[in-house]
């Protein structure tokens, strides 16, 4: 997920760095908006899902039960 989120903001300083040399702030604000926005939502759902589940191998849920089972 972190590599998808790397993709979508490097998508975004591409899109600001090809926007017309004459466009306004809002004009690439408006380009930019949907990456930002999908960018923001999949670091959300990073946090909400515990972070990567390569670092809870082997220890303990919420439940208590291992996840390596």
């Amino acid at each position: 997920m972190l590599v998808c989120c790397l993709a979508m903001i490097g998508g975004t300083l591409i899109v600001v760095a090809s926007a017309p040399a004459g466009s306004s702030f809002a004009d690439r604000f408006l380009l930019v908006l949907p990456l930002i926005g999908c960018a923001a939502l999949h670091l959300l759902m990073h946090k909400m899902m515990g972070g990567c589940a390569l670092n809870a191998r082997g220890k303990s849920n919420k439940n208590g039960e291992r996840s390596d089972v």
